[in-house]
């Protein structure tokens, strides 16, 4: 277990800046724009996904070796990566939003 975690962050470090940079949009949005659409805030993580899985493809494909080596799919490692950043995205929303209600409220 300890390997598969070294080995997922390695994965995730191209990919933090890019989900880093979506999930501030998404707080920028529901902080200067008091959108609250759960779907849109999704399509814009979703976007960042996509976006973070272009680049990866594109820009460090030649290192893909390097984890089917060790004995892991690329796509386990995609799917473990985006769901650990999506409960955190999820938590990240949550606490916003709640924050916000509480401001509001007062």
């Amino acid at each position: 277990m300890t390997n598969l975690r070294l080995l997922l962050w390695v994965f995730y470090k191209p990919l933090f800046i890019i989900n880093l940079v979506a999930t501030s949009y998404t707080i920028k949005v529901i902080v200067a724009d008091r959108l609250l659409s759960i779907p849109f805030l999704v399509l814009i993580k979703l976007l960042g996904y996509l976006c973070g899985t272009g680049y990866q493809y594109v820009a460090a494909s030649h290192h893909y070796y390097f984890y089917r080596n060790a004995g892991y799919r690329i796509r386990k490692l995609y799917a473990y990566t985006y769901l650990l950043d999506f409960a955190a995205f999820t938590l990240i929303i949550t606490a916003t939003i709640s924050v916000l209600n509480a401001i509001i409220k007062n």
